[in-house]
């Protein structure tokens, strides 16, 4: 139920709704409006796109003339006349905020509930952005825990750039593309049934390091617990900065507290540093765990559970590099292709596989 309660139009971890008072703390904003019916059209998109990719995954592959038919196949051809123009409107919209607004720039899109991150796993985009990141950072050794340090860091940062979009079109492309989308206009639509409807958040693009970024926890107004988002990324810098990010996070926390209207002033909210770690700049305000996810703090550990709703104030870092093998949050292809880049040989037929393929405009996953 807790996990439902985003989808409510009036939630406070909404982006429309806690935006407003705390603007000068974050990224340059816009909102689309985004109804029922073009939330329905959005789904059918993205459902028609999941069955030609189970068509293409249940098809013999020595069937080459079979593959290529399937391949050619849009689920925008699946949809009615009515629906197509739906999405086209909302493109529309889209298109005259993302040019208007922020121009060459370009903009980070999403729901007013979570972004379409996953849009771009399988994409060819990702890749080339590696490939172009691990050429002008070419190491002598590749199985050297430095390189694989340096790897995990272009990982999360060419996940990050490739979600950079210019126009109306390549945002409905990832959301479009995106099953997290599609789950939370599924669960908004059953939550709100019939009175549905929600926003689409365009956001001016930051360069920043994602890998920079940390999830923070505050109850009842206090912050209890600050950890390093991507958990299994090693960033040593962290080890030599401990006292100033707790200090900005803190600081930040004091000063944003009184702005955000979560109930019993407990919430979960994320924060991104500079480089140089004097820049912190708010990223998102969510609820409270288990609904947000907690990182390096172990959410059935009973106490650590205790910590986040209690204290005492504690900073979760890693203080050495997690192996590559161990590297479960990076995408298993991707990871794959980084080898690749390397040199290195995998040692596991299983992240040998090829990534899903990308038919009909649509990843399947």
């Amino acid at each position: 139920k807790k996990s439902m309660e985003r989808h409510l139009v009036d939630h406070f971890d909404q982006i429309s709704l806690w935006y407003p008072p705390l603007r000068e703390e974050t990224f340059e904003t816009e909102f689309v409006d985004l109804t029922l019916q073009e939330g329905r059209a959005i789904k059918a998109y993205r459902s028609c796109a999941r069955q030609i990719g189970s068509l293409y995954s249940f098809t013999d592959k020595t069937d080459e003339a079979a593959l290529e038919k399937i391949r050619a196949m849009e689920p925008s051809d699946m949809l009615s006349q009515a629906e197509r123009g739906l999405i086209e409107g909302v493109e529309k919209r889209l298109d005259e905020v993302i040019v208007q607004k922020f121009g060459a720039i370009g903009a980070f899109v999403r729901l007013n509930t979570r972004s379409p991150k996953d849009a771009v796993l399988n994409g060819t985009k990702v890749k080339q952005l590696i490939a172009e990141q691990i050429t002008a950072h070419p190491f002598e050794d590749p199985y050297s825990s430095e390189c694989y340090v340096n790897d995990a860091r272009i990982y999360w940062r060419c996940i990050s750039k490739v979600q950079c979009v210019h126009s109306g079109a390549e945002a409905m492309e990832l959301m479009l593309k995106s099953n997290r989308i599609l789950e939370d206009l599924s669960r908004g639509e059953l939550y709100q049934g019939d009175t549905f409807h929600t926003k689409l958040v365009i956001r001016k693009w930051a360069d920043i390091d994602p890998e920079l970024e940390f999830r923070t926890f505050v109850s009842k107004g206090q912050v209890t617990g600050i950890t390093q988002y991507h958990m299994k990324c090693y960033i040593p810098e962290f080890s030599q900065n401990k006292e100033k990010i707790i200090k900005a996070i803190t600081d930040k926390v004091e000063k944003l507290n009184p702005l955000i209207d979560a109930p019993d002033k407990t919430y979960t909210i994320d924060f991104v540093f500079s480089r140089d770690f004097e820049v912190c700049t708010l990223i998102e305000i969510n609820d409270p765990p288990p609904t947000a996810g907690t990182s390096l703090f172990i959410w059935d550990d009973e106490d650590d559970k205790k910590i986040i709703f209690e204290g005492p104030l504690t900073l979760r870092i890693l203080e050495a590099p997690v192996p590559w093998e161990e590297q479960t949050d990076i995408h298993s292809p991707l990871k794959s292709f980084i080898d690749a880049m390397r040199g290195r040989i995998t040692k596991s037929p299983e992240t040998q596989k090829e990534p899903a393929e990308d038919v009909g405009s649509c990843l399947l996953q």
